[in-house]
């Protein structure tokens, strides 16, 4: 679990856990058909037969998109023993690269280390895709990850605020055109999730 970087907030959320309220409106249908697609992904993990896809799961601000990426991280650790790490996409990976430029950062010179790390393990959650800035920098990097993971076969699974499509037009469409192989898009309608669990203010 230390190694996977799971969020405290998520560790140990499993798809039995996740509440789904007591009607298709609680919370939207959009959430339970995520669900849906992220139990028979995990469930037929080991089937031989089964070909595992990513995903690109998008919607908006507290929608349950990092909790249902990170629940099938915890499920895939707890049942298979896979090798999972969760990253958002500027703080755990981009800042990190660009860390190892500084003389004075403990990763000083470890880019090719840390660019490895993120390309091979067995599955990789990237979270807030697409918060990050347009540069020809984050263009590249993220393409050359998105990249060896879609050559070597490794799950992917993304979360945004914004649909895929909006990668159409972004770093020459290379990377739209490696995700739309390499994931199934997934829309969460749902209202902020995290409302559900707030304190009613008098």
């Amino acid at each position: 679990m230390e190694n996977a970087n799971i969020p405290a907030r998520y560790r140990f959320q499993f798809l039995s856990t996740i509440d789904l309220g007591e009607s298709n409106h609680d919370p939207d249908l959009s959430f339970i058909v995520a669900h849906d697609w992220a139990n028979e992904l995990v469930h037929s993990w080991a089937d031989p037969s089964f070909v595992p896809q990513g995903f690109y799961l998008w919607g908006g601000t507290g929608s349950g998109k990092t909790l249902l990426a990170c629940v099938i991280l915890n499920e895939l650790i707890f049942r298979y023993g896979v090798k999972c790490k969760y990253a958002k996409v500027n703080k755990d990976f981009l800042s990190a690269i660009r860390d190892t430029y500084q003389t004075d950062s403990e990763t000083h010179g470890q880019e090719r280390f840390i660019e490895r790390e993120f390309a091979n393990v067995d599955v990789l959650v990237i979270d807030d895709f697409g918060v990050q800035k347009e540069s020809e920098f984050n263009n590249r990097k993220l393409y050359d990850l998105i990249d060896s993971r879609y050559e070597q076969e490794k799950i992917t699974l993304l979360t945004s605020n914004h649909p895929l499509d909006e990668w159409r037009e972004r770093g020459q469409g290379r990377i739209y055109s490696r995700l739309m192989e390499m994931t199934k898009e997934i829309q969460l309608k749902c209202p902020d999730y995290r409302m559900k669990f707030t304190p009613e203010r008098v």
